[in-house]
Parts: structure tokens; sequence; C-alpha cells
């Protein structure tokens, strides 16, 4: 994580091999052979011409989390227009990756993707050291409308802060960052 006015490194360049910078928030100036160029969070979505809503955002065909700007490219996360009442979570955008991954799968294999895929998503925060509640909702494909929706009487929020909901919320981030990491 960069603070204001520090840079990651000096300036250099590698021989059969990329660098990849990952701006969440803010912007960066990168420092090239023709001169200096600000780069801002979502700038690869909108030089990719991938964001057709809201001038902000990027539709999805929630089938295969491909572009619906750019097929063949699938956008994941917090880059998507959201589904009705769908968070914006890193859980979410992992689900969004096991949709995406399934759905490449099945189309090299030369077959269709999924018609009815499901994202579940839980969040929990930490209300002092030990206690946590959390929220949790799931989500399907409808058809008719081509976008994710809340399944009813799915997830919910839980009753009050416990200690006991700390205890899960340690060990969903243990296997989540697992997942998603390795």
């Amino acid at each position: 994580v960069l603070k204001p006015g520090a840079f990651s490194s000096q300036r250099h360049w590698h021989d059969g091999e990329d660098e990849f910078l990952v701006m969440l928030t803010g912007e960066a100036v990168l420092i090239e052979d023709d001169g200096r160029h600000t780069m801002r969070a979502g700038d690869i979505a909108q030089q990719a011409g991938l964001i057709n809503a809201n001038n902000r955002w990027c539709n999805v065909d929630w089938l295969t989390m491909e572009s619906t700007a750019r097929p063949g490219i699938h956008v994941l996360g917090d880059a998507t227009l959201s589904a009705p009442l769908m968070p914006k979570s890193g859980h979410m955008a992992n689900q969004h990756a096991k949709v995406a991954a399934a759905a490449i799968i099945e189309l090299m294999s030369g077959r269709n993707p999924s018609e009815s895929p499901m994202m579940a998503n839980t969040c929990y925060s930490f209300v002092d050291d030990k206690n946590v509640v959390h929220v949790a909702s799931v989500h399907a494909y409808d058809a008719k409308d081509k976008t994710m929706k809340v399944v009813p009487g799915s997830g919910g929020l839980s009753s009050g802060p416990t200690e006991l909901e700390g205890n899960y919320g340690n060990a969903w981030a243990r296997n989540i960052w697992s997942d998603m990491l390795g």
C-alpha cells in the first residue's frame, strides 16, 4: 500500500516478464520514455471499452461474467454493475470468479455454460475485538430478466453481535483467503 507522495520502485525494466500494479483507489503517475502518464483506478476498464453502465460500471452476462460491451473479456468484482441487491464484497468477487471459470471451461469444451448459476455472499463485521455480526445472501440467475436476484428467504442478518460469530468470521476469513490466494 502506497501512501500519498510515495513511489513503488525506481524506474526499471524486465526482459521476458510483465509487471502488474493493482490500483484500488486514487491515482498514480507512471514515468515512461515518452513522459509521465497519470493512471486512475478503473482506467483499465475505461481504456478497454468495457464501461457501459452509468459511465462507471461494466455490464456483464451473468451466465459467463463476460462484458456485454466486449464479449470474451470477463469482468469480476467491483467493476461490475451489481445485480439487484447484490453486495460489492471480496466474497462476491470470489463467486463471480467461480462462475466465470466454470463458464470458460464449458465454452472451451464446446459446451454451453450453466443456465442457472448461483452465488452466495457472507460479510462479517467486528463491532469490537471479539464480537461480530454478519449479513448473508444467496443469488440465483433469473433468465427472464437476465440478471442475478436474491433467492427469497435466503440469507439475512445475525441476531446481534456475539463472540461465536467472531469465531465463525475468523474461520470464514481463513477459508476465503485460502480459496482466493492458495
